[in-house]
């Protein structure tokens, strides 16, 4: 396989529905499908305000991300379908200069936005953190699934290959395409995006648009907090 076969291969992967033994289940069954699911952002994340909606490929709203639209290192707050604080995405150089990574917190059961803010400072409330090498082009992080009924909890690491810059990403549960890991995410250009469903997107298309298609029976709130936490340490390099 040539060097150009490969960089496309590892992208471009096959999103089919998880087996029962590798569903991933991290903010409950509410965010995770039985349908492919393809979340609706834009390359230059549009802010309205202080309010960033992210829509499905239908132009329902299932996230709003909310945070200071003039420092983009300010901790993100991302409320879920319910209208409520879910969780909350910081840089953890708030603690540690020299670590760039994103700490991921629960907030669910919280109503307030300052409050929600504020819960970096519990460390109970950590979910998991997502880190990059050099450059941001691999991302990793170990999160907690319950997603296999009748078993307990299990540790699943995540490997990404996201790179902002040319609006690819694919992600994979237990390995990544090399070692036969299991994909669970990936981006789509517009074009893509309906070649896959088989119809017009009710959600507009251009150069600005992508979207991260997630696999039925992954966690659609997970993927979008590990996209964030990638954009987020992106712009850490520029």
């Amino acid at each position: 396989m040539t060097k150009e076969e490969e960089d496309a291969h590892k992208y471009d992967v096959d999103l089919q529905p998880l087996a029962e033994d590798k569903r991933l289940i991290v903010f409950g069954d509410d965010y995770t499908s039985d349908q492919p699911m393809a979340l609706h952002l834009k390359t230059k994340w549009s802010w309205s305000g202080d309010t960033m909606s992210v829509k499905d490929q239908l132009g329902e709203t299932w996230f709003s991300v909310r945070g200071d639209a003039w420092s983009l290192s300010d901790t993100k707050v991302v409320y879920g379908k319910d209208n409520k604080p879910l969780f909350v995405i910081a840089d953890k150089t708030w603690w540690n200069i020299l670590d760039d990574a994103q700490a991921v917190f629960d907030c669910r059961g919280m109503e307030d936005l300052k409050e929600a803010r504020n819960v970096k400072k519990d460390k109970t409330k950590f979910m998991f953190s997502v880190a990059s090498n050099l450059g941001n082009t691999k991302q990793t992080t170990t999160v907690k699934n319950s997603g296999v009924k009748g078993e307990m909890d299990e540790m699943v690491d995540i490997v990404g290959k996201c790179t902002f810059f040319e609006q690819k990403c694919a992600m994979w549960r237990d390995g990544d395409y090399k070692s036969r890991g299991t994909p669970i995410a990936k981006f789509m250009s517009p074009v893509e995006m309906q070649n896959f469903f088989g119809f017009k997107s009710a959600s507009g298309s251009g150069t600005q648009d992508f979207y991260l298609t997630v696999a039925p029976g992954a966690d659609i709130a997970f993927c979008l907090a590990f996209v964030i936490a990638i954009r987020e340490m992106n712009e850490s390099y520029t």
